[in-house]
């Protein structure tokens, strides 16, 4: 992942912050290494004590000095070198746009194909209402929408149980989504990655999550109208 990183090639400043959260393998000495290397563009924190995944992203995003914000799990790689580069690229040229992601594929232990992603025909906040379609690791996400609509400490309030779906939510309910053809990653663990957990264990989420995002995160008039759009997240009482 770290490597995929710095294989980025871009005409802009980049960094990468690393958040340690008490890991049981060899994640602190690879890290420190690579920070030790590359002190310019890679930040590495070590925890005293378990954050959990949300305050881990909390942490990270008030570190972030990035006018735009990626995310690179630690099983997972930016296959494309360029990726970084094209994503900026467009979101400088829509000032409506908030989030640029794009399509990902799974390689198996022996190279072999095993999924592959396909954009959908409507890619804005409407459909993503109705399923996650966004793959979080090939997001790039603009900071200024994310600091006019997002709050993570809201978030964790609620109990949300991971960062990437209400924000594309609260971003999206304001802006463009761009979705590029161009396939940028692929999980190195896929059944254990971030993005197989958030497109396909809605139990991840709260229980009426949707309802619970659309009565206290926004007054977009779409949101009230998909009110009865089947859910992929389960209702109970």
């Amino acid at each position: 992942a770290i490597e995929s990183f710095l294989r980025q090639e871009v005409n802009f400043r980049i960094e990468l912050l690393i958040g340690d959260d008490c890991s049981t393998d060899n994640t602190s000495v690879i890290a420190q290494k690579f920070a030790s290397q590359y002190p310019d563009k890679i930040h590495y924190f070590k925890y005293c004590e378990n954050h959990g995944l949300m305050q881990n992203y909390k942490f990270l995003l008030e570190k972030a000095k990035g006018k735009y914000i990626a995310i690179l799990e630690s099983d997972d790689i930016w296959i494309d070198s360029f990726k970084l580069q094209k994503q900026v690229d467009l979101i400088e040229t829509n000032n409506q746009c908030g989030i640029v992601c794009s399509n990902w594929i799974v390689i198996g232990s022996k190279s072999e194909e095993l999924e592959r992603s396909k954009k959908p025909k409507k890619q804005d906040y409407s459909e993503l209402l109705k399923t996650n379609f966004i793959g979080a690791v090939t997001v790039l996400f603009s900071r200024n929408f994310f600091d006019r609509y997002c709050s993570i400490d809201d978030y964790i309030k609620y109990q949300f149980k991971t960062f990437d779906y209400p924000t594309w939510l609260s971003i999206s309910a304001h802006s463009d989504i761009i979705y590029l053809n161009d396939y940028t990653l692929f999980p190195l663990d896929f059944n254990f990655s971030i993005l197989y957990c958030c497109l396909n264990c809605p139990n991840l989420f709260t229980l009426n999550f949707k309802s619970i995002f659309i009565k206290n995160f926004t007054n977009n008039p779409v949101a009230k109208a998909e009110t009865s759009v089947p859910s992929r997240i389960p209702s109970t009482t």
